[in-house]
C-alpha cells in the first residue's frame, strides 16, 4: 500500500528539476523546463512492458508543453478545471471520474499523481488539527525573518508577511493543515484504486 521513507532529499528546491529527476531516475537537469528528448521516462519504460500509464497533475508546471507527458496514455492537468489551482478534492474528484469512465483492462496500471498542496500560499481547509502547535525556537525565527527580508520585495511573501512569531505560527499551522489533508486524500486515492481493480 505504500512505503515511508524517513530519510529523502530532494534533487532541486524546485518543482522542475526535481520532478524530471524523479520521472526519469537522471540527476538533476540544469534546464528542465522540458524533459529533455534523449532521456527516457520511467512512464516510456512502463509502457513499453505493458503498462498502462495515467497522469493527474494539479502542478501547471509539470505539463505537456514541457513534455512532461511523454508515456503516458492519460495526461490530465489543470487544464480541465479551466487552469483554477488544484487542492487534493480536485485530484481526487478528477481521477474518480476518470475511473468510472475509464473501460477494464487487464495490463497492468501505473498512476502518478502529482498534489500542489502543500505550496505556498497556503490555502487549507478548516479542518483543525489534530497536533499541538509548535512552538519556534528563537533561532528559527530569526533564520525566517533574515529570509523573508532578503527576498524581492514584490515576492509572494511580503503580501503577508507580519513582523511577528504568531504569523509565522499561524503559517506552519497552514503548512501543516495541507499535509495532513494531502494524508487523508492518499488514504482516498489508494480506496478509489483498490475498488477500480
Amino acid at each position: 500500500d505504500g512505503v515511508l521513507f524517513l530519510d529523502t532529499t530532494a534533487q532541486s528546491s524546485w518543482t522542475l528539476p526535481s520532478m524530471a529527476s524523479l520521472l526519469s531516475g537522471r540527476r538533476v537537469f540544469i534546464n528542465a523546463l522540458e524533459m529533455p528528448p534523449t532521456v527516457p521516462t520511467l512512464a516510456e519504460m512502463l509502457q513499453a512492458s505493458g503498462y498502462e500509464t495515467h497522469a493527474f497533475v494539479g502542478n501547471p508546471a509539470i505539463s505537456p508543453k514541457g513534455n512532461y507527458h511523454r508515456g503516458f496514455n492519460t495526461f490530465t492537468g489543470r487544464e480541465v478545471t479551466g487552469d483554477k489551482t488544484w487542492d487534493c478534492s480536485d485530484l481526487e474528484k478528477t481521477l474518480s471520474s476518470f475511473l468510472e469512465q475509464r473501460p477494464q483492462s487487464d495490463k497492468p496500471q501505473f498512476y502518478y499523481l502529482h498534489y500542489l498542496d502543500p505550496h505556498y500560499p497556503y490555502a487549507p481547509s478548516d479542518t483543525p488539527l489534530t497536533t499541538n502547535r509548535v512552538t519556534i525556537r528563537p533561532d528559527v525565527f530569526e533564520a525566517w525573518e533574515s529570509t523573508a527580508k532578503g527576498l524581492a520585495p514584490n515576492h509572494p511573501i511580503h503580501r503577508s508577511w507580519e513582523d511577528d512569531q504568531a504569523s509565522i505560527a499561524k503559517s506552519i499551522d497552514a503548512y501543516d493543515k495541507e499535509i495532513a489533508a494531502i494524508d487523508r486524500s492518499v488514504t482516498n486515492v489508494l480506496g478509489l484504486l483498490d475498488s477500480a481493480r
